[in-house]
């Protein structure tokens, strides 16, 4: 049975991203009104630059593997489905990327086709 609510952790140059706290704050609100744990999913090769319980998060699961020190949308995607298919949450939640980097294929797709072209002003 699902439950719970998993929050995927942005971090960027050892420094765990704001909306990726506020995500985690908010999760919390949510499951303290569904009676649910959340879950906080961490994706690198150190451990976490700040404290999460300490920001929401009832569990912390720490991905590490040396394919995940660089950033690829591919694997951190892979990653992230891998956990939520083993965690089974019942709402996961991200921030939105700082840096316009998506987690979905389509995300960099969509960012192509809102580009203008070149010469149509």
């Amino acid at each position: 049975m699902s439950e719970g609510i998993l929050v995927f952790v942005e971090e960027r140059q050892s420094v765990i991203k704001k909306p990726s706290l506020e995500a985690l704050s908010a999760a919390r609100g949510l499951a303290d009104t569904l009676s649910e744990p959340v879950t906080a999913l961490y994706i690198d090769s150190d451990s976490p630059p700040v404290d999460l319980a300490h920001s929401g998060a009832d569990k912390i699961v720490h991905a590490q593997h040396e394919l995940l020190s660089s950033y690829s949308a591919e694997g951190f995607a892979a990653t992230v489905t891998q956990m939520a298919t083993r965690l089974e949450p019942r709402l996961s939640s991200r921030s939105r990327p700082a840096e316009g980097v998506g987690l979905r294929g389509d995300d960099a797709r969509r960012r192509e086709e809102r580009r203008p072209l070149p010469g149509s002003g």
